[in-house]
């Protein structure tokens, strides 16, 4: 199975007054290209989706834009929280970008308690 691991997005980081969302949404579509160019079958991201527990909607735009875009490849997205991310914001988003193909966990959860997902037919135990 052909993972991208990525981490620290950080949508919503504003930095000496200025929105950095724009610089990241074009990042965004560029890892897109690499997925599709290197032919991934898994994108994580670990943490630090954005960049505080409140984002803007462009942010929260920039992000549905990008598992859209991981939908249209057919390849799924795993999604953790990090210390940045509202825990509970994410697990309230989770049904919504489950339709992306993409699983989002927002609060740690062992196997028993359904930690595990099933991609592409390998387990991966978080």
């Amino acid at each position: 199975m052909r993972i991208l691991h990525t981490a620290d997005w950080h949508l919503g980081k504003v930095l000496k007054g200025r929105e950095r969302t724009p610089e990241i949404r074009q990042a965004l579509q560029a890892l897109l290209g690499l997925v599709r160019s290197e032919r991934i079958e898994l994108v994580l991201v670990a943490g630090d989706l954005f960049d505080r527990s409140v984002v803007s909607t462009e942010a929260e735009a920039a992000a549905f834009e990008f598992f859209l875009g991981l939908r249209e490849l057919g390849v799924p997205a795993l999604v953790i929280a990090g210390n940045h991310d509202s825990r509970e914001r994410l697990e309230a988003l989770s049904p919504l970008l489950s339709l992306t193909g993409a699983t989002v966990f927002g609060n740690l959860r062992f196997a028993e308690e359904g930690g595990v997902v099933e991609a592409l037919g390998a387990s991966v135990a978080l």
